[in-house]
């Protein structure tokens, strides 16, 4: 029965919701990219945009960081995604650099 439960479960389609600060954070990312050369910013476009396919598809298979808050970490970027699950639901809080220190944020979540 278990495999049948996480089998649903995989299968399941999530709603992402992306919240207004994520959002900014990742236009100031591709503004960056854009003043590098268009080709990375097109190439961190389609890194993002698989990664929210990822966790529509299955976001428990990512680790948890914070209380409630999981991590996923980007495949070609070095930049993760930092969310919750609520009910079929997937909140993106905030989009940042992986060298980028969150303590200070989840203080404030």
């Amino acid at each position: 029965m278990k495999n049948l439960t996480h089998s649903y479960a995989r299968n399941m389609a999530f709603d992402v919701t992306i919240l207004h600060g994520a959002t900014i954070e990742v236009t100031e990312i591709l503004d960056w990219y854009n003043e590098q050369n268009d080709f990375s910013a097109g190439e961190f476009h389609n890194d993002y945009l698989s990664s929210i396919e990822k966790l529509k598809a299955n976001p428990q298979f990512y680790s948890y960081i914070h209380k409630q808050f999981r991590r996923l970490l980007m495949e070609k970027f070095p930049y993760k995604i930092i969310y919750e699950i609520t009910g079929n639901k997937v909140i993106i809080y905030r989009v940042s650099h992986t060298s980028r220190d969150d303590r200070n944020w989840f203080k404030q979540a």
